[in-house]
């Protein structure tokens, strides 16, 4: 699945497929942007055990079942920062107008919908009202308008050495998560107001459970066979 064109960034690395273990806390430092009157710019991160994100416009009824089990906030220290390609016309443009028809929960069906659990990120206000609670200033990684297109850099790491990180002013949000028996196997970081802004978030026992490392160091060992006739 592909999303309207902007991805976290956690410890300087592209959606990268997380590895946690049970009974540790870890911490978030969140840099989506705090103005939700501008949605193309408003990015809180939440943990679900949802592959798609967008939780602001799931009905009344399914944020009543999932905020029950939602884990708490709050904490320091650093981990996320968020990059992003914008959509055109800024503020009430193209790429907003399409931000809210195209990357919401509102597409979701109704068996998805039940399926969803919340893990961190959304609470409620005095008046019970589900809100986020991991948002912060906006930080960006911008690229130079006078340089090549990125698909003409042999990899992504090249690209990404001409980026220009850009933050308002501001703090970050903090979120801190510890995982327990009762968390999945495998659950999300999100976005709570656009789909498909994360990736995986694999949850183990302990740290010799299998190979635990960042996305991007996982290499696939292949075997290739000599063609016919050869030595």
């Amino acid at each position: 699945h592909v999303g309207w064109g902007i991805a976290w960034y956690i410890n300087g690395l592209l959606i990268p497929e997380i590895n946690v273990v049970r009974g540790k806390t870890y911490t978030f430092v969140v840099e989506g942007g705090y103005d939700p009157e501008r949605p193309a710019r408003y990015h809180p991160f939440y943990i679900t055990d949802d592959p798609e994100g967008g939780y602001e416009f799931k009905s009344p009824a399914q944020r009543d079942r999932d905020v029950s089990i939602l884990g708490r906030g709050g904490g320091g220290g650093v981990l996320g920062r968020e990059g992003e390609k914008w959509g055109e016309g800024g503020k009430g443009g193209k790429g907003e107008k399409e931000c809210r028809k195209n990357g919401v929960y509102e597409f979701k069906t109704p068996a998805q919908r039940d399926r969803t659990r919340v893990f961190a990120g959304i609470g409620e206000d005095r008046d019970g009202t589900k809100v986020p609670n991991a948002f912060g200033r906006l930080c960006e990684w911008s690229p130079n308008p006078n340089q090549p297109p990125s698909d003409s850099f042999d990899s992504f790491g090249g690209y990404q050495r001409t980026l220009t990180l850009n933050c308002q002013e501001g703090q970050p949000g903090i979120l801190q998560w510890t995982p327990d028996a009762n968390t999945p196997d495998l659950v999300y970081y999100q976005c709570y107001t656009h789909r498909y802004l994360g990736w995986k978030i694999n949850v183990h026992n302990t740290c010799d459970e299998g190979v635990i490392t960042t996305a991007g160091s996982n290499p696939q060992p292949t075997i290739v066979l000599p063609e016919p006739g050869t030595k």
